[in-house]
């Protein structure tokens, strides 16, 4: 009995943010497209399954907005189709490993995310309720996805490391700068097209990333209080705390290792000349903050 909850919490202490995030998103669109089938295999009416979804998806108009204000984060963790989350999911995997290799501290993807949903979630309500084109583009006054919140991360990390390089098919090796910008352009040039408001939410997650980010860049941190909050929830934010207590052992070899001073050098050299300009001691400096926090 002992070995299974050594096991079990063994294992919830080693889900990183990345995957928490994964986990949740795909486990919600897991759970409702198992009432789907429920509700269709006992005739019951689908009604029923999108009154749940709309509680759950942002509120557009005030009014409704009023009424489940909890819908200005659900709804980033809420998908329409398996292509709708799996797109999301595939960029969030993508730059949230990126972006969880740079940052020592790891509670600040969560911090990102949350960031980008409320950003997405303020522009497309100023934008649906203020500009008449915009609202007469999104007929039911409904919005569900994380891509404003994915948009954020995207954003964050092409700010933090614009000169890393990832290698895509056919295209070959492309700065993560010139992808951002690639995904920002494309959602604004085609907010006509139908997906309005998804489109302007996207934006807003995108300039809350850039924001933020130059301003911890600057040594500025303006979310260092939430993540401190996300701190004290434990292993659903991360599998270690900057807050634990550490016993005088556990100080010192977490004192031995790279310094805060260390690691900007290292961001900064990345930022000017890219990742492959690393030494290997650069290198093995940069893995080893990354695993301390």
């Amino acid at each position: 009995m002992g070995l299974k909850n050594d096991i079990r919490n063994k294992a919830i202490h080693q889900v990183s943010p990345l995957q928490a995030l994964l986990l949740i998103n795909a486990g919600l669109f897991i759970l409702f497209e198992l009432f789907h089938v429920f509700f269709w295999l006992s005739k019951t009416d689908n009604m029923v399954l999108a009154e749940i979804k709309s509680w759950l998806e942002l509120a557009l108009e005030p009014k409704q907005l009023i009424k489940q204000p909890w819908s200005i984060i659900t709804y980033a963790f809420m998908h329409d189709n398996f292509m709708h989350i799996l797109f999301n999911m595939l960029v969030l995997f993508w730059f949230g490993s990126i972006f969880s290799d740079f940052n020592r501290n790891n509670h600040r993807l969560w911090f990102f995310y949350i960031s980008g949903a409320l950003g997405g979630a303020f522009l497309a309500l100023v934008a649906y309720n203020f500009i008449p084109a915009v609202h007469q583009a999104i007929p039911i006054p409904y919005l569900l996805g994380a891509s404003a919140a994915v948009m954020c991360i995207v954003v964050a990390t092409a700010t933090l490391v614009p000169e890393y390089e990832v290698m895509l098919l056919l295209l070959g090796s492309v700065k993560i700068k010139y992808l951002a910008i690639a995904y920002v352009l494309i959602d604004f040039l085609s907010m006509p097209a139908g997906n309005t408001g998804g489109k302007i939410s996207h934006i807003g997650g995108a300039v809350l990333g850039y924001v933020l980010m130059r301003q911890i860049k600057r040594g500025n941190d303006p979310g260092i209080r939430i993540l401190k909050i996300f701190d004290s929830f434990g292993p659903l934010f991360g599998q270690k705390g900057a807050l634990k207590v550490v016993h005088r052992a556990e100080q010192k070899k977490r004192s031995e290792g790279p310094t805060q001073e260390q690691v900007d050098a290292i961001l900064d050299k990345i930022s000017q000349s890219g990742y492959e300009s690393l030494t290997p001691n650069e290198k093995e400096i940069l893995f080893k903050a990354s695993k301390n926090e």
